[in-house]
């Protein structure tokens, strides 16, 4: 169960967070290309408990898309991707990290989550 619990928290960062940080979204593309699970009843169980825990709407179709995010809230974290996460990348982490396909990758995956 830790596992699901760390990365159901790291869902719920990337949709709540007051400033997105695009470290949230770098950690769940990095779940991605290993090959995890976003589909797991019990993950989604775990985020849908700690949206309700923080006060935050627990239905899941409204973060189908960005994690919930709207376009302004993604182009600003875009902007500050250089600043906040590229320096604490490998060269080889930078090369291989793309927002827009992990954004893409993640709109894919909860297409369908209820």
């Amino acid at each position: 169960l830790a596992i699901k619990e760390l990365v159901a928290e790291k869902m719920r960062a990337a949709a709540t967070r007051l400033t997105v940080a695009p470290r949230d979204f770098y950690d769940l593309g990095y779940l991605i290309r290993t090959g995890f699970n976003f589909n797991d009843k019990e993950l989604l169980d775990l985020f849908k408990r700690k949206l309700s825990e923080d006060k935050f709407d627990g239905n899941l179709k409204k973060y189908r898309t960005n994690m919930g995010r709207s376009e302004k809230e993604i182009s600003d974290m875009n902007s500050r991707i250089e600043a906040e996460l590229l320096d604490v990348l490998t060269l080889g982490e930078r090369k291989s990290f793309s927002m827009d396909k992990t954004l893409k990758e993640l709109n894919k995956i909860f297409s369908n989550i209820e």
